[in-house]
């Protein structure tokens, strides 16, 4: 199918007059006529082996670099003076525990235990926090007393700059077994 030069309604290819307006039309030969011609290159055609390649190779990435993002978060989280202060300390100075129960940026409670095993809970208001200091405040005798818990060396050092007569605790790392055995021991002494 071609165009009338002069109306441009269709027209058969082989038509001399157009039906629309009459318009003489020229001749054309049939070599006139082109078939369509692919002159584009011919793309390399990728194999459904390579697309899956590239598909589980974008996978395996994205997959990498979620552990790696993860792994650091964990490394932080766990290196944080919150969570290495948790736990049991025992002091050889007054052969005694304490028990750091919960702590966060916000929030501390332990549990000082003596010879007896008998428990005084401290509960208090976090003021700072550097990666091994810990500045709280707690209630004592009806006032708010700055405290401190100092990483150091591997030692808990807990003491109040406020009041400096009971001066400064030093505390090891214990476990919870541990804890459990040195009263029990002591408990079957006492009984006896």
């Amino acid at each position: 199918m071609r165009h009338c030069s002069n109306c441009g309604r269709k027209i058969q290819d082989y038509d001399n007059y157009c039906n629309g307006c009459g318009h003489y039309l020229e001749k054309v030969r049939k070599d006139d006529f082109v078939t369509e011609v692919d002159n584009k290159e011919k793309l390399p055609v990728k194999s459904k082996m390579a697309m899956l390649w590239e598909q589980k190779l974008v996978k395996r990435a994205l997959l990498a670099f979620l552990i790696i993002i993860s792994s650091i978060v964990l490394i932080y989280m766990n290196s944080s003076p919150f969570n290495t202060m948790k736990g049991y300390w025992y002091t050889e100075k007054y052969h005694n525990y304490i028990q750091i129960r919960e702590i966060n940026d916000e929030y501390i409670e332990m549990v000082f235990y003596d010879k007896r095993r008998k428990e005084k809970v401290i509960q208090g208001n976090v003021v700072n926090h550097k990666r091994d200091t810990v500045n709280f405040y707690v209630t004592d005798r009806g006032k708010n007393v700055m405290t401190t818990l100092e990483l150091k060396d591997g030692m808990l050092y807990y003491f109040s700059p406020e009041d400096t007569a009971s001066g400064r605790m030093e505390f090891t790392k214990g476990t919870k077994e541990e804890f459990n055995n040195f009263y029990n021991v002591k408990d079957f002494y006492n009984s006896n």
